[in-house]
């Protein structure tokens, strides 16, 4: 049998935001960002590393991370591309690319990182989010 999380990115990573034209944060956004990807399996024994692209179609200033671990998920990593990745899901066997720009980070357990009132991190339209999971399923089923 293998472990399946359906729909892990949505479950597991919320960044709380709002949608702006400003250059700067607008106070009480409470608009929430998904990132949702479709099923994948992790055979019982087996690690892999997973990356999910999505290119944003508006600006979105990020003012809170909030993650909530699951079992499979040994870290995650949240970063912009400097250089185009594949959209969607793609499998990617390496920890980092210097292609990267992290934004957030987390490791097994919960985890929430909120910016000082009236800041931000700014993603202007057009720049492509990549979240890398090291995935490993320690089951024997």
């Amino acid at each position: 049998m293998r472990k399946r999380s359906k729909a892990l990115v949505c479950a597991a990573l919320v960044m709380a935001g709002c949608s702006s034209d400003e250059a700067k944060p607008k106070g009480g956004g409470s608009a929430e960002y998904v990132l949702k990807t479709t099923s994948f399996d992790v055979p019982a024994g087996q690690e892999k590393y997973l990356c999910y692209a999505q290119t944003l179609d508006e600006d979105l200033v990020i003012d809170r991370f909030d993650y909530a671990a699951r079992p499979v998920i040994h870290h995650f990593l949240l970063s912009k591309a400097i250089t185009p990745e594949p959209e969607g899901f793609s499998e990617c066997n390496v920890l980092f690319r210097s292609s990267w720009v992290p934004i957030f980070i987390a490791g097994f357990g919960d985890a929430t990182l909120s910016t000082p009132e009236g800041t931000g991190h700014i993603l202007k339209k057009g720049t492509q989010l990549v979240v890398q999971l090291h995935l490993l399923n320690g089951t024997a089923k």
